[in-house]
């Protein structure tokens, strides 16, 4: 078989799900052709999707070193550099693929990205402005600029972006979540609030009406709760105490 179809059937294997055969097979391929500059880019790719970082940047160094005017594969390392929360190096990388490629989108897209995670709003919102004129009107590109404003602590001109990206992507929840998060740090008023939560309830599709409702208020509670937020933000910390407390006859 050849090496490019083994590498497409691995990719395909690892979007199916079949993440850790979708290595072993690019294993194999390199066990082969040790400098197949290709295979050494999907595997970093695969690496970073399973979250071993460390061996994703390993075989994208190695595939920069196979081709080292190849922007793309700078952007490739650069990428993986900020997935492993590495934001400074991903900056030095991003601007070699940029020095190799001046216009090359993703590596404008990701430098903006890093930048912002390095501290650097001024210069994230520059790189963001220019990607911005190249391709205009897409959401990442505006998304990163609206970060960089956020941490140049420029909120009132982040939220009028936001705005104008609302419009373009009126159903899209991702931005209406950030406008929410960008009113938290505002003295929005009540009204401002609640529009806001309504079209970001208009993102999902309402659920499906109840067939039979019990109207015994003597019936069992069953209540369910459901946000990833109970994992990963600190208001899990909150919402610990009132589950201590819920009455024995209710089940959550």
């Amino acid at each position: 078989m050849a090496i490019e179809t083994t590498l497409d059937r691995a990719l395909h294997d690892a979007s199916q799900g079949r993440l850790q055969e979708a290595i072993e097979a690019v294993r194999l391929t390199l066990r082969r052709s040790p400098t197949h500059p290709l295979a050494m880019r999907v595997m970093g790719q695969l690496y970073v999707q399973a979250g071993d970082f460390e061996q994703a940047i390993h075989h994208l160094r190695r595939a920069v070193a196979a081709h080292p005017r190849a922007a793309d594969a700078q952007s490739n390392l650069a990428n993986a550099l900020m997935s492993a929360g590495r934001a400074h190096e991903a900056v030095a990388v991003y601007r070699k693929a940029l020095e190799l490629h001046p216009n090359f989108i993703p590596a404008l897209i990701g430098l903006s990205g890093a930048l912002t995670a390095a501290g650097d709003g001024a210069g994230a919102l520059a790189a963001g402005e220019l990607c911005a004129k190249l391709q205009p009107n897409q959401l990442d590109v505006d998304l990163n600029r609206v970060d960089a404003l956020d941490v140049m602590d420029r909120h009132d001109r982040a939220l009028a972006l936001l705005d104008e990206i609302t419009r373009r992507h009126r159903f899209d929840a991702s931005v209406h979540a950030r406008r929410l998060l960008l009113l938290n740090y505002q003295s929005a008023p009540p009204e401002t609030l609640a529009s806001a939560l309504r079209d970001y309830g208009h993102c999902f599709t309402p659920p499906a009406p109840v067939k039979h409702f019990d109207r015994n208020p003597d019936r069992p509670l069953r209540i369910g709760i459901l946000s990833p937020d109970l994992r990963t933000h600190s208001v899990a910390f909150f919402f610990d105490a009132p589950t201590r407390h819920i009455p024995a006859d209710m089940q959550l």
